[in-house]
């Protein structure tokens, strides 16, 4: 489902095997967001592990996205704080994943 083309670099293979193997742990919800994105022609940035939760997989990506996508499983949240990140989706299961802008 995520190829190379998906993301906005990639250092090396092994950074995208890691990155292709925690996308597979991603909640359903929040992938099918990232697979949406990636339509319209975001990319991922970074994927990552144990944020915010032990065991959670989080996933930035390059552009900024809407609500539009929330849903009972995907609770969106404006943080918009140049320190942080513009907004965020968070799985409603614990650990607790994130797809963060």
């Amino acid at each position: 489902m995520f190829t190379e083309k998906s993301f906005s670099h990639i250092r090396n293979e092994r950074d995208f095997l890691r990155m292709q193997s925690l996308l597979a742990d991603l909640v359903i919800p929040l992938r099918n967001i990232v697979a949406a994105e990636l339509q319209r022609g975001n990319k991922i940035a970074d994927v990552g592990k144990d944020y915010p939760d032990n065991g959670s997989v989080h996933v930035t990506m390059r552009d900024r996205f809407d609500d539009k996508y929330a849903s009972k499983d995907a609770l969106f949240s404006l943080c918009d704080d140049p320190h942080y990140w513009h907004a965020d989706y968070s799985s409603v299961t614990h650990p607790r994943h994130l797809l963060i802008c």
